[in-house]
């Protein structure tokens, strides 16, 4: 099972500049404009779970006459190329996340969600809309809740009531951060935020991941095999995660259970309509389905992720996915426009200050 945090997710990060590259050698301006409705998404399973999820609504309604063209593609390529060609994009509609979202509105390519049409955005959680941007009011929404928080090992640990209990002298050498390409840099802020620094600040964050490391003996996780393996087999006991991937290692045994603390992460999983599209109606009656609750429970039994749809009711055997409404308020607010700008150089004092 592949979700936002898969390893897909990781070399896009990385390799992203390559894969727009290959992209742009293998095909013709031509085949990446909208002359047919086009659906952009990550691929692999993620991109699987959105097309079994909510393709087959849209056809059997007759909302869709068919099935939809695909875009799979890395995040950083589709949104390298909608900026490259805003009048002539690569897809109708396309399932970004933070930094992509904030990119294409900050650079005017977005159109605000048609809202006689996306009748279930009022429906949403407040805190999985995207807040106004450039502009834009009602212009991007998570299709699922996806939350990074505070994941322990129940046997070994007392439930953690805040970020600071990753540094108790008590867990020496049993607590887990996530590396820079992994999600570390969603996490650095989220710890900056908490500690009183902001996004043009990061002093705060770096010098405590940094004793982190070299005071209590933190380990390095680079990747989602790697943390599954060092939960299952007790190498750490504590470690900020996702919520979706802390319900399925419970469901394989391994005692875990997710403490909601301030400052906790709500990444966004959610389409956008670029204005250059010739398929606009189309493109917000699919966004519309990704915010319909009993089409997103799909995605919750494919990726335990809960719904986005706060009047959906979750089934009894997935009742305890549910984020508490108490842990919405504790979301952190983060300006992803500035998170991606200073990328680079929070990456070099990741590596020279944390790391070296």
């Amino acid at each position: 099972m592949s979700d936002l945090s898969n390893p897909t997710r990781r070399a896009v990060l990385k390799y992203g500049a390559a894969s727009l590259a290959m992209m742009g050698a293998v095909a013709p301006r031509a085949a990446w404009a909208d002359s047919q409705f086009t659906v952009g998404t990550l691929g692999g399973s993620w991109g699987d779970g959105i097309k079994k999820s909510f393709v087959p609504s849209l056809i059997q309604s007759g909302t869709l006459a068919a099935e939809p063209s695909y875009l799979d593609a890395p995040y950083p390529a589709m949104i390298s190329r909608l900026l490259a060609q805003p009048d002539n994009p690569p897809f109708s509609t396309a399932d970004f996340l933070d930094i992509e979202h904030y990119m294409a509105a900050d650079a005017g390519v977005l159109q605000d969600l048609d809202l006689d049409i996306v009748t279930n955005y009022k429906d949403v959680f407040p805190t999985a809309h995207q807040p106004e941007r450039n502009g834009l009011k009602h212009w991007a929404s998570a299709m699922t809740v996806p939350f990074i928080s505070i994941t322990y090992n129940t046997k070994l640990a007392s439930a953690p009531t805040s970020w600071d209990d990753l540094w108790a002298a008590s867990l020496k050498g049993k607590i887990g951060v996530p590396d820079f390409g992994y999600y570390g840099l969603m996490w650095l802020h989220a710890i900056n935020k908490h500690l009183g620094g902001d996004e043009d600040n990061i002093d705060p964050a770096v010098e405590a991941i940094s004793d982190l490391f070299k005071k209590n003996g933190a380990l390095l996780i680079k990747n989602q095999e790697q943390a599954i393996k060092a939960y299952s087999d007790e190498t750490i006991v504590m470690m900020p995660y996702w919520n979706g991937r802390t319900f399925a290692l419970q469901e394989s045994g391994v005692p875990l259970a997710m403490a909601y603390v301030d400052a906790s992460l709500q990444p966004h999983n959610g389409f956008i309509v670029p204005k250059g599209t010739g398929f606009a109606k189309e493109a917000n009656h699919f966004v519309n389905a990704t915010l319909d609750g009993e089409l997103q429970l799909n995605m919750t039994r494919i990726f335990r992720y809960p719904p986005s749809n706060r009047t959906v009711k979750l089934p009894p055997e997935m009742e305890h996915y549910a984020v508490p409404e108490s842990a919405l308020e504790k979301v952190v607010k983060l300006d992803w426009g500035k998170i991606h700008a200073s990328r680079s150089a929070a990456l070099e004092r990741w590596n020279r200050e944390i790391l070296g």
